[in-house]
C-alpha cells in the first residue's frame, strides 16, 4: 500500500544567522537528516526579520524555503515544527515546539527580569499551543514539566547527535604529547560562568605542571561582546587567551583533533552536542558538573569540575593511560548518538501527533 510522505514545515529563522548558535547548528542538524529520509517532504519557513539579514534559499540548498509572516498556517503541510519557542500566532495544523534549555530560568541571576518574563511568556504560551514538547535531554524534559505542569506524555527526550563529520580529520590520540592548548566553545559570559576561566587557569598549571598553557575561544559572540568580557578578567588570565570568534565546523573539527583538552565551563552550552563532537575526536573533556553532561557521557569519562572553577576534582587528571581510558569510554558513548536515532524519533512524534489529531491521512 502506498504511503503519503510526511509534509513537514520547519521555521529555520533562528539558523539564519552570520553567527550561528547552538540552536542554528541543531536545527541545521534535524533538517539535514529530515531530508534524507525518503518519508518526508520539507518545507523551510522563515520569518520576515530574518529573511533580511541573509539568504536562507543557499543555507539550505534544494530545499523550498518560504518568507513567512508568522501570521497562521503555511498551506499545503501536515505539521508545523517550531524549534525555537517562537510559536505562531495561529496555528491550524498539529504543532510541535522544541525547548532547547531553561537556562534563562534556572540562571536569574545573569539575566533581566524582563528577558526572564519574555522567556516564561514563551515557554507558558508554547505549553498551552504545542500538541507536543521536545527536548534533547531527559533532565531539560523533567524540568520542563515540573514547571509548567504538563501530562508528562506531551513532552519527550529526542537525544541529538554530534554535528561534525565522523572521520574526515586526523585525530591525536588523547594522550599525544603533541595535543596543545585548552579549546573552549561558546560565546564568553558571566551566566555561562566563563569568568571561571580566572580560577580555573592556575589550578590547572599547578595539577599538570603546564605553563601559561594557551586558551582557543571560539563562539557566536560579536567580537565586541568577546572583547569587554576578556577585558574584566585579570589581565595575565585574558593575555593566555587567543578569541577565534565564529569558526567553521571544519575547523572546529580540526582543532578537537589536536587540543589537549576540551574544557566546558557552562553548564548549558550547546545541549551536550560540543562534549559528544570532543569525544568522537577523543579529545580530553574537562566539564562542569551538571545534568546535561552527566546524561550525555559516563561518569568515568569525563574529568569533572566540583565547584565554582574547579575546586575539586582535576586531581585527577592522571597518566596518560587514563587519559586513553577515558577517552575510550567517551567515545563509545558518543558513539550511540546517531542522526538515525535523532530522526526517527523525532519522526515518530510527528506521527504519533498525527494520528492523535486525524489532521492528516500522510502516514510518514
Amino acid at each position: 500500500m502506498h504511503r503519503s510522505p510526511l509534509r513537514v514545515a520547519i521555521d529555520v529563522s533562528s539558523a539564519v544567522d552570520p553567527r550561528p548558535t547552538g540552536i542554528a547548528r541543531t536545527i541545521t542538524g534535524l533538517v539535514t537528516g529530515l531530508q534524507a529520509h525518503p518519508g518526508v517532504e520539507l518545507t523551510l519557513l522563515c520569518r520576515s526579520s530574518r529573511w533580511r539579514r541573509a539568504r536562507p534559499t543557499a543555507l539550505f540548498p534544494g530545499l523550498p524555503v518560504r518568507r513567512w509572516l508568522d501570521l497562521g498556517t503555511p498551506r499545503g503541510v501536515d505539521l508545523l515544527h517550531s524549534p525555537d519557542l517562537r510559536v505562531p500566532r495561529r496555528c491550524r495544523v498539529p504543532l510541535v515546539v522544541t525547548v532547547h534549555d531553561l537556562s534563562a530560568l534556572e540562571r536569574s541571576d545573569h539575566a533581566s527580569s524582563r528577558f526572564i518574563a519574555k522567556k516564561r511568556a514563551r515557554l507558558d504560551r508554547a505549553g498551552r499551543s504545542a500538541d507536543a514538547l521536545l527536548t534533547s535531554c531527559a533532565s531539560v524534559r523533567d524540568d520542563l514539566i515540573e514547571r509548567l505542569g504538563l501530562p508528562p506524555e506531551r513532552v519527550t527526550a529526542v537525544p541529538l547527535w554530534p554535528g561534525l563529520p565522523r572521520g574526515e580529520t586526523p585525530t591525536l590520540p588523547p594522550d599525544s604529547p603533541a595535543r596543545r592548548e585548552l579549546l573552549l566553545v561558546g560565546g564568553p559570559s558571566r551566566r555561562k560562568r566563563s569568568d571561571w576561566i580566572a580560577g580555573f587557569l592556575p589550578r590547572w598549571d599547578r595539577l599538570t605542571g603546564l605553563t601559561e598553557e594557551r586558551v582557543l575561544w571560539c563562539g557566536s559572540a560579536a567580537e565586541s561582546e568577546a572583547r569587554a568580557f576578556l577585558a574584566s578578567l585579570p589581565r595575565e588570565i585574558a593575555a593566555r587567551i587567543d578569541w577565534l570568534g565564529h569558526i567553521t565546523d571544519a575547523e572546529l573539527d580540526r582543532l578537537l583533533g589536536r587540543a589537549r583538552a576540551f574544557l566546558q565551563l557552562s553548564d548549558t552550552e550547546g545541549f551536550g552536542i560540543p562534549l559528544l563532537e570532543a569525544a568522537m575526536r577523543d579529545c580530553p573533556i574537562i566539564a562542569t558538573r551538571c545534568a546535561t553532561a552527566e546524561e550525555v557521557l559516563p561518569a568515568d569519562a569525563v574529568l569533572w569540575l566540583d565547584g565554582e572553577a574547579g575546586e575539586r576534582g582535576l586531581e585527577d587528571w592522571g597518566s596518560p593511560e587514563d587519559r586513553r581510558a577515558r577517552g575510550e569510554r567517551a567515545r563509545a558513548a558518543a558513539g550511540r548518538y546517531t542522526r538515525e536515532r535523532t530522526v526517527e524519533g523525532t519522526l515518530a512524534i510527528y506521527r504519533r501527533v498525527l494520528s492523535s489529531s486525524g489532521a492528516s491521512a500522510s502516514a510518514g
